[in-house]
């Protein structure tokens, strides 16, 4: 009887332990789910197209700006203002600085030779920052 008694201990204690690992490996898949969804989720939010705009736009609108060299500054700042204004309604940070404008001389009126633009982009899950030099000829 005693020799009956110890087996079904054992048959419980292994069913125990069978169940605690289980349960283990249970907990360790549903953790590399939520881990392979987290992933997904951050791949097809991030901006890559927001920040493919800002560059495009630092490129052409600011070169069609330049071909008036007393306004740039001015309208430079206002797109700024504007791009800032406009991401901020869908809570990111955007900005086009321009900086370090080089002007010369051609056919006897100033213009406008070369300038810098800082593209700044932040999100809740990125921060994008760029310089682009664009020399005008």
């Amino acid at each position: 009887m005693r020799e009956m008694n110890e087996r079904g201990q054992l048959i419980i204690t292994m069913g125990l332990l069978i169940s605690i690992l289980l349960v283990g490996l249970s907990f360790v898949y549903s953790q590399n789910l939520l881990a392979g969804t987290e992933s997904s989720i951050s791949q097809l939010n991030f901006p890559k197209n927001d920040i493919r705009l800002l560059k495009k736009i630092a490129v052409e609108e600011l070169t069609e700006y330049a071909n008036d060299p007393s306004s740039f500054l001015q309208r430079a700042n206002e797109l700024d203002r504007q791009i800032t204004a406009l991401y901020a309604l869908h809570g990111a940070y955007a900005s086009i600085d321009v900086y370090d404008i080089k002007k010369g001389f051609s056919g006897g009126s100033e213009s406008i030779t070369s300038f810098t633009v800082k593209i700044i982009f932040s999100n809740t899950e990125v921060e994008y920052e760029d310089t682009i030099t664009i020399r005008l000829t």
